[in-house]
């Protein structure tokens, strides 16, 4: 097994049996200072009672004596010089937990031998009846305040010092390394220090889980190094962590940003832990706790800290911000943070913020990888990774989690390797996981000869390919320099309601071997102020590292004429028009906007798209095409249906005309006729025309 060396250069797989060693020789020097404390208590009860006990006593039995034998509080005793000697002359060897603890949260004397005390009653079970029997208080089996400085401190001066080291700002109670009584009290002072078992097991050399389900340990990444760049900006940062440094990854899935993050720490030697603060307790108070126990997590390992939804967590609690302000200005351990691409840096206070932005990594990485991950498994000659990446990127982080569901597709066809249509069920099935409700993934099965438009579309149409096609070959030449921005390709399309736009924006797709991300605008219009642009990133950021088609349907809806601004609801609902606009000019694949009505669109937004493409509505000629061309081979028509007719009788869209021809189908069926005849389509075409309020 590899040893893990810690930034600070010390072992962390040092032996749990050591480490215990050396936290029982601890334990026992406390024990001793308390056998001398009770000695006193004894001496000090001999001089009121005028009793003698010759006999040497246990600790136990000295502390029960104490207990019952006199009403003399044990706070009235000075601690013995000698065990305050002991303490300063404590060895305790530097690759140790305990020495570790101590140096990454700065502890002083004082403090460390409070937290020893805190951990007794964990490690021996009379230690906390010991200790009720020294306070007079059966229920205070932790030790008290006073009972602490009495044992660790020379004098009343060096007390008032110390009394600092126990409130609820100093290191000990401050990171959760032990609990404080009455923790709603306005009292500086704790009434008690109960320790932790999460630290005494740490101490011991085990290790146990945090507890909370909105943070992991990040694993170490694949050996392939899809962001060579990022990772050396990074490693500055982790060899090096300045205070109150907050490094934010943008752009590119949350899973790339995380590989590139635990790459450069477990280069370094580090481990990450990732906080997702959108899943971390509402409640302001259970909220507080997880962060303070996250931060404590990353403080015993020396490990960054990778904050993800930090923008949700300042909106969700307002009350906070100057807390968590300070938590992330005192953390001493390299800090980083996950960000949604165009939502605005947090505000934190006193804290420096560094953006870096994520590349896009070249489809030829992305496929070496997946080729590699493929060598576990038996794979079908024809399977083509070039093309499964381009058409889905899959994240690197769920490459193998998509292998496994694979291959549990394989198992159920009962075949002995992947086949392409494995591969791409389980790469569809992860990505459209991480729309949510947001957006519908639609896999093309239409293609250009089931396409019956205009000749003056079809050019068009081509136009667009062109443009996707050869876009990065046209920037690389040059063109990225003399347009700086702007160089995405998106298109408008136009036209009435059944005129072919999202059947072509389909057709558009698969020729360009990607599938169509259909965005359900009733989900990302939302009526809170931000929550539309916010919803829009998480699409753009997803869809950027999969290269998808996107297609809004009813675009007007989010993005009609802007208005003046009013009031702030107006203000927001032009910025969500302006950060689209920045999105499109960046997006790396093809964005389709429809609408039935290009007049509802704000000009200046419609001046800034790469195609305008109208539909027009379909005439007689090409009404003609669609009546022959919609019927299946499968299906049969009688020769005598008069399809030059239909075409005159009726202004309908090709749209009208599949619903008319589905319908004679089932009619035809229905009266058990060996073809559809002309009754059967007059019917439908009948139905078809009450629907839309005609009569023929």
């Amino acid at each position: 097994m590899t040893q893990e060396i810690s930034c600070d250069g010390v072992d962390e797989n040092t032996t749990q049996e050591w480490n215990y060693s050396v936290l029982r020789e601890q334990f026992e020097r406390i024990e001793n200072s308390l056998q001398r404390y009770l000695r006193a208590v004894h001496q000090r009860v001999e001089e009121y009672s005028h009793k003698t006990q010759e006999t040497m006593l246990s600790t136990l039995q000295m502390a029960m004596f104490v207990r019952f034998q006199t009403k003399i509080p044990a706070c009235d005793i000075p601690v013995c010089q000698q065990s305050f000697r002991e303490a300063e002359r404590a060895v305790i060897p530097s690759e140790s937990r305990l020495a570790l603890l101590i140096a990454r949260f700065g502890l002083n004397q004082f403090e460390r031998d409070a937290l020893l005390l805190a951990l007794m009653p964990l490690a021996n079970g009379n230690a906390g009846f010991l200790f009720a029997c020294l306070q007079n208080d059966t229920h205070e089996s932790w030790p008290g305040p006073e009972l602490i400085l009495n044992l660790l401190c020379r004098d009343a001066i060096e007390r008032l010092d110390m009394q600092a080291c126990l409130s609820p700002f100093s290191p000990l109670v401050r990171y959760a390394l032990v609990f404080s009584g009455d923790p709603e009290s306005n009292n500086d002072q704790a009434s008690f220090l109960q320790g932790s078992m999460h630290i005494y097991r740490y101490l011991s050399g085990r290790d146990s889980p945090l507890g909370q389900a909105c943070c992991r340990w990040l694993e170490p990444p694949t050996d392939i190094d899809l962001f060579p760049g990022v990772t050396k900006q990074l490693l500055h940062y982790v060899y090096h962590p300045a205070p109150a440094l907050l490094i934010s990854l943008a752009k590119g899935s949350v899973g790339s940003r995380q590989m590139a993050l635990s790459r450069a720490a477990h280069i370094a030697g580090r481990k990450l832990l990732l906080f997702d603060m959108e899943q971390a307790p509402t409640d302001e108070t259970q909220f507080c706790r997880c962060f303070v126990d996250v931060l404590r997590e990353s403080t015993l390992y020396a490990a960054g800290l990778v904050l993800h939804g930090l923008h949700q967590a300042w909106q969700n609690h307002t009350d906070l911000r100057n807390w968590m302000s300070d938590r992330i200005r005192e953390h001493r351990f390299p800090l980083f943070g996950l960000s949604e691409t165009g939502i605005p840096l947090v505000p934190l206070t006193d804290v420096a913020q560094v953006l870096i932005e994520m590349p896009q990594s070249s489809t030829q990485d992305e496929a070496r990888l997946l080729d590699r991950f493929l060598q576990r498994y038996r794979v079908e000659a024809d399977v083509d990774t070039q093309m499964l990446v381009r058409r889905f990127r899959p994240p690197p982080d769920t490459l193998l989690q998509s292998l496994s569901d694979a291959d549990a597709y394989r198992e159920l066809r009962g075949a002995d390797a992947l086949s392409v249509d494995d591969l791409c069920r389980a790469f569809r099935q992860r990505s459209q996981q991480a729309f949510g409700g947001l957006a519908t993934r639609v896999e093309p099965r239409r293609t250009f000869d089931d396409l019956i438009v205009a000749e003056g579309l079809n050019k068009q149409l081509e136009e667009v390919l062109a443009a996707v096609r050869f876009r990065e070959e046209m920037l690389a030449q040059g063109f990225a320099r003399k347009i700086a921005y702007g160089t995405g390709v998106s298109a408008l399309f136009h036209g009435d309601s059944g005129t072919g736009k999202t059947l072509v924006a389909e057709v558009l797709a698969g020729a360009l071997g990607v599938d169509m991300i259909k965005i359900d605008l009733a989900t990302v219009v939302n009526k809170y102020i931000g929550e539309t642009e916010k919803n829009l990133a998480r699409i753009f950021d997803i869809a950027e590292a999969d290269s998808g088609l996107l297609f809004f349907d009813e675009a007007d809806a989010l993005f009609g004429k802007r208005s003046e601004t009013r009031d702030s609801h107006d203000r927001y609902a032009n910025i969500e028009i302006s950060y689209l606009l920045q999105r499109l000019e960046s997006y790396t694949g093809l964005v389709i906007l429809a609408t039935n009505n290009r007049s509802h669109l704000d000009e200046a937004f419609t001046r800034r798209l790469s195609f305008i493409i109208r539909f027009p509505f379909p005439d007689i000629t090409l009404r003609e095409r669609m009546w022959r061309g919609i019927w299946p081979a499968e299906i049969r028509v009688a020769e005598d249906v008069d399809f030059a007719a239909l075409a005159r009788r009726a202004e309908i869209t090709g749209a009208n005309i599949r619903n008319i021809a589905l319908l004679a189908s089932w009619l035809a069926a229905d009266n058990q006729s060996t073809c559809v005849e002309q009754k059967h389509i007059e019917r439908a075409l009948q139905r078809e025309l009450a629907k839309m309020g005609r009569v023929v």
